[in-house]
Parts: structure tokens; sequence; C-alpha cells
């Protein structure tokens, strides 16, 4: 019990997880010993996060519990092509190509996330599976990466919904009023409504990590709104962390609408308490990252079809440097 307590981070988080796969595969579904009781516990109601089941069979794999980073790996891996796919189709080649590829896998922040053996690095998997589905026009595909998403976790239902603002922005009314509306109804129903039925011995109030500004959403989206120099404030004392991120991708290459709807998650992070969740440290930073993804090859399609295309090779190769 001492040695369980003493693991820091994705230590503890790796043999937690593992262990919730391990005794979902038994028939025991989300069962765990780490999180709660100790016998009756269930991560559903720590994190309703029912989407990584999904990893599950790759425990199978292995007779320790590595299986569990065999799945990420994979999905690492599977991530990599859907941004292949995605450039293919933007018609993004050649020399291109290979340096995007260099580009992203050379990211710091998404190098933290893929490399923290954290389960929401499915995150970024899932929003570029909607891309693949939304370029081809396969329904099936958008829906049910949506569904997956909003399943990975219970507060990616806030992140969806600035992604349905982003669409609004680009006058996507189908798919920006969908995704608000079932970003909206997911959030404030569906995970309360099943935790409901579930031991809530895991259970934690993440509001408490905004508890100086008030003690529920209404109130501390009343008191944000109504004290504009202290949330100005605190945003801006944290501007070394935006700046290294956004940085991280080059400016030159994102879209300012995609950059303007990720503001007011990254808001979100620095009002908290919680100083991991605060500083975007290790796997935190999945709530906005895939933003910044989709917006990087969104902007090489950009610079591809404009008057720049024959300098964008050298814009890329500039990106890199810096």
């Amino acid at each position: 019990f001492q040695h369980l307590n003493s693991f820091f981070l994705a230590a503890f988080d790796f043999l937690a997880l593992a262990e919730i796969l391990n005794n979902s595969l038994l028939g025991n579904f989300f069962q765990t010993h780490h999180y709660g009781s100790r016998v009756t516990g269930n991560y559903l109601s720590h994190h309703f996060s029912p989407s990584i089941l999904i990893l599950s069979p790759f425990l199978f794999l292995s007779e320790t519990r590595l299986g569990y980073a065999y799945g990420l790996l994979f999905f690492i891996i599977a991530s990599y092509i859907l941004i292949t796919i995605l450039l293919l189709k933007k018609n993004i080649r050649g020399n291109l190509f290979y340096f995007s590829l260099i580009f992203l896998s050379c990211n710091l922040y998404l190098h933290r996330l893929f490399f923290s053996y954290h389960f929401e690095l499915l995150a970024v998997f899932f929003f570029l599976l909607f891309f693949v589905g939304k370029e081809f026009q396969k329904t099936y595909l958008e829906i049910l990466s949506i569904l997956l998403l909003l399943l990975l976790k219970e507060d990616m239902a806030i992140y969806l919904f600035f992604l349905g603002i982003y669409f609004l922005i680009q006058k996507d009314w189908k798919y920006g009023l969908s995704i608000v509306a079932v970003s909206l109804l997911y959030f404030f129903f569906v995970p309360k409504f099943f935790q409901s039925f579930i031991d809530k011995s895991a259970h934690v109030n993440w509001l408490k990590d905004w508890e100086k500004w008030g003690r529920s959403y209404t109130e501390i989206f009343v008191n944000l709104i109504t004290n504009p120099v202290k949330v100005s404030y605190l945003f801006f004392s944290k501007w070394k962390i935006l700046r290294d991120f956004v940085l991280s991708f080059n400016p030159v290459l994102l879209q300012p609408s995609l950059i303007l709807v990720s503001l007011p998650i990254f808001l979100l992070h620095f009002i908290s308490d919680r100083i991991w969740y605060n500083t975007l440290y290790n796997y935190y930073s999945y709530s906005v990252i895939s933003f910044f993804v989709i917006g990087f090859i969104l902007s090489l399609e950009k610079i591809k079809i404009s008057n720049y295309e024959k300098y964008s090779f050298s814009i890329l190769l500039f990106c890199i440097s810096i």
C-alpha cells in the first residue's frame, strides 16, 4: 500500500488504468482498487470514460500490464496514419508532405502527450477520425468519432462545444449547431445520469478546482464575465505557456479562427487551481492540441492553393527551424 502511494502521476495512473482494463475484460467493468473503495470502487465515478475500453483488447498481447502501453502506441501510430491521409487528401505531397510529418513529430506538446502513457492521447486520434470522416463524407465516421470523444472523458464535451463554435464561425451551420447542441446536452445530463447508478466512492467534485470563482457552473460563469480585469490578469500571467504552445505549432501555419476558439479553453486551464491542469503539464494539453494539429493541416492547404504555393516548402522549413 505504501508502494502504491509512492508512484507519481503517470506511473500511478498507468498501473491503475491497466488494472481497470484487465478487470473489465474479466467482466468487472471499470472496477478499481486505486480510486475510491478498494472493494467496490468504479472508475466511471472518478472520470466518465467508457471509451477507454477500446484499449482493453491490447492487454491480450502481454502477460504483464504492458498491453495497455501497446494499445496507446497503436493509436499514436494510427494518429499519424490519419494525419497522412488528411495531408494527401489536401494534396500536400513531395517534400512538403514529408517535412509536415517531421514538423508534427518534433512538436514538443504532441510528443509529451503521446508519451505520457495516458488515455487522453486518444482524443487526437478521435478528432482526426472526425475530420477524415468529414473530408470523405463518411457520416458514420463523424458520428462514431464524436461519440467516442464524448465518452472519453466528461470534460471533452466542453472542447467539442468550441469545435462547434469554430464551425459556426466558418458558417458551417449543419456541423456547428449539431455539435454545440449535442455537447451541451451530453455535458449537463449524460455522465451525471449514469454515475447515479454506480459506486460513488471514487467520485471527485472537479468544480473544486475552480471554487474561488463559485460553487456552480452558473456562479463561475457570472463571476468570470463580471471580473474582466482579474480574469485578464490571470490570463496574461500565463502568457509564457500560451506563447510556447502557439510557437510550437508556429502561428504562421495556424488558422486564426481555430486559435480564437481555443482561447477560452486556455482560459479554463489558467483560472483553475489544479497545478497540472493550470500549466498544461504533460498530458493535460489534450484539451487543445487537436485544434492546433487540425489547424496546421488546414493552413497547409490554404498555402498550397494561394499565391504563395511556390514558397510553401520554404515557409514550412522556416517554421521547423523556429
